[in-house]
């Protein structure tokens, strides 16, 4: 499975995606109030085992969001957003 995301200027939006490229789950944030809590409780909601992801990827305008989801997901992970 993997993760991809789109961090935009008003909202942030999360997919879960197959291997077949089908979107699974879809949680969207409000982009100013991302913080760790809040993606630990939104991401369990996508997927239960963060383990299960073979890759990450993620579009950005917005430096201090990334910055902040990429450690989040580093961290969570062990890819590299």
């Amino acid at each position: 499975m993997y993760i991809l995301g789109d961090i935009g200027n008003s909202d942030t939006k999360i997919f879960l995606v197959n291997e077949k490229n089908r979107i699974l789950k879809r949680i969207n944030l409000i982009t100013k109030n991302i913080n760790n809590q809040d993606l630990d409780r939104k991401i369990k909601f996508l997927i239960k085992d963060i383990k299960k992801i073979k890759k990450i990827l993620f579009c950005s305008v917005v430096p201090k969001s990334f910055n902040l989801v990429k450690a989040y997901f580093t961290k969570k992970t062990k890819i590299k957003c």
